[in-house]
């Protein structure tokens, strides 16, 4: 193995750890996140499972920490390398669709909408709302690492990089 191939594996394996280590806190962030409070005589309760966008986000990190997984003990002189390349493009997309998408309800928890009549929910569930933003802070940082890894991705596909003169 040549100088280049082992940097650039040695560069994407960390690319890959990194996505992992900020997609594992995510996701046990959001699980972890309830809180119950207790209104007159009435008892509410907040959990990520209570709202379909959470459970997408942690099913979309749990996708890209399971894949980032797996590809870290795959070679870059695989054969399926390109196909690896194709699915690191779905998973940034999947990790930018659960992020914007759990932000924006996130938003909405934090402050209410007023021309539908939605009441802010942070004040009553503070913990519930900081581990959420703990959460989308965490993919969002995975979101990030997996657009570096596609780059990089390309700058290693990418002819006029390779070519020697």
């Amino acid at each position: 193995m040549d100088s280049i191939t082992k940097t650039n594996k040695i560069i994407t394996i960390l690319l890959r750890l990194v996505a992992l280590a900020a997609t594992i806190p995510s996701i046990v962030v959001m699980v972890i996140s309830n809180e119950s409070t207790q209104i007159f005589d009435f008892t509410f309760s907040a959990q990520y499972d209570n709202l379909p966008t959470f459970t997408y986000f942690v099913v979309a990190e749990a996708i890209a920490a399971g894949y980032s997984f797996i590809v870290i003990f795959l070679s870059l002189k695989s054969s399926f390398w390109r196909v690896i390349i194709i699915l690191d493009v779905v998973v940034t997309l999947l990790l930018t669709s659960s992020v914007s998408a759990t932000l924006a309800v996130a938003l909405i928890g934090k402050n209410g909408n007023t021309y539908a009549g939605w009441d802010p929910i942070c004040g009553q569930f503070s913990k519930f709302c900081d581990y959420v933003a703990g959460a989308v802070s965490c993919g969002f940082v995975a979101t990030i690492i997996y657009v570096l890894i596609v780059l990089y991705d390309l700058h290693i596909l990418s002819p006029f990089f390779n070519s020697k003169p």
